[in-house]
């Protein structure tokens, strides 16, 4: 007696009334080795038994009712003596399978191609952290694999909910959400490589002193104190190159109640830039709350809203004035600046001259064309562990 089971329950059917001669076509597509299965179940036929009246050896046996390989038309002919039921019901039956799989694997590679299209993955294979493919499915999982989800659902709550809701990053045009997401795991990979104590506010406040003072050393030796002096009171600090259109400065976050994150682009490649994103990201973690996630990205829309955002403007201020205050600044250049009084004043705070030109082009003291050669640029090189 044939078992055959559909989505709803079992049916069973006498293979007496499956002739020889009967052209018999489920109207539903199960898997042919599936119902074998079923069938020795309901014998008591075991595989090794079933195999040897089939004629062949137990690992063809088990890969046909695995599915993974095709009932041939030998195999059918042998269905029918060991089982009494027609070959040809084997036959379409694995037709009609096979054809069933074609379709989901159509309609996989679409979605896979959809979802594959949103991340800079030519990108992410020049940092060999996806493997080189040209298949969709292959990158879909090797995607799915790097964001540490199960799916695409998965990937969309644990990072696209990150920053879900935050006016001053989602109304841009330009600004990639996938994109940034995947800047961010970028990160967080790195993050969770590098070992802290317990994050102390009281401790990273104490310490800015010291950071602060780092400003006029040469940008490794400047970098590597920096990351020993936050590593001490539980911060990570990182540096991970802006991919596709993240146009992302710097983030901030707690991975833990007990390690904080601080990560940075190095968008635009000055040094005044990297300056004062450090200690705006810093800001954010010592003023504000744990549960708080903090991104800051380069759009007109961000900027025109963080305005309005009393933290973001908190934040903002604290870089400016761990730097030096703009108050110093107009009181020192009570006339049109040069490149001699920029660089008196920046002798005189500690700083790269870079950093007083761009916050006299901030305050409208030097326009954005001024003093092009002032401009001093940093490598990413210099910036890594």
């Amino acid at each position: 007696m044939l078992i055959i089971t559909n989505s709803n329950k079992n049916k069973k059917m006498n293979t007496d009334t499956i002739s020889s001669s009967s052209e018999f076509t489920p109207r539903y597509s199960i898997a042919p080795g599936k119902t074998i299965r079923e069938e020795l179940e309901y014998r008591g036929i075991s595989q090794k038994e079933f195999a040897t009246r089939m004629g062949l050896d137990a690992a063809t046996v088990n890969r046909v009712i695995q599915g993974t390989a095709p009932i041939t038309v030998e195999t059918a002919g042998k269905l029918e003596n060991v089982l009494s039921v027609p070959a040809s019901y084997w036959m379409n039956m694995e037709l009609n399978y096979r054809k069933s799989l074609q379709g989901r694997d159509k309609e996989e590679q679409k979605e896979a191609r959809r979802f594959t299209a949103r991340f800079p993955y030519n990108e992410l294979v020049r940092r060999n952290v996806c493997p080189a493919s040209n298949d969709v499915v292959v990158r879909r999982e090797s995607l799915l694999r790097f964001f540490g989800v199960s799916d695409e659902t998965a990937y969309g709550e644990t990072y696209l909910s990150l920053y879900e809701g935050e006016a001053r990053v989602g109304a841009s045009r330009t600004w990639d959400a996938d994109a940034f997401a995947t800047w961010l795991r970028l990160g967080e990979k790195k993050a969770e490589l590098i070992r802290t104590a317990s994050f102390s506010r009281e401790k990273l406040r104490d310490a800015l002193g010291e950071i602060r003072s780092c400003m006029n050393r040469a940008p490794q030796e400047a970098w590597e104190k920096i990351c020993a002096v936050l590593r001490e009171v539980g911060v990570a600090l990182i540096v991970v190159p802006e991919i596709g259109k993240s146009h992302v400065h710097g983030f901030s976050r707690f991975l833990k109640p007990d390690k904080a994150l601080v990560q940075l682009s190095l968008r635009g490649r000055r040094v005044a830039s990297f300056w004062f994103s450090l200690f705006h990201e810093l800001a954010h973690l010592i003023l504000h709350g744990k549960k708080k996630v903090f991104v800051n990205i380069d759009t007109d829309e961000k900027y025109e809203a963080a305005q309005s955002d009393s933290e973001e403007r908190e934040a903002n201020q604290f870089s400016i004035n761990m730097v030096f205050s703009d108050r110093e600044l107009l009181d020192f250049f009570q006339y049109a600046p040069t490149i001699r009084s920029m660089e008196a004043f920046a002798k005189k705070q500690g700083v790269a001259v870079d950093v007083v030109l761009s916050r006299l082009q901030a305050i409208g003291k030097v326009p954005y064309n001024r003093f092009p050669r002032q401009r001093e640029m940093i490598q990413v090189g210099d910036f890594q562990d």
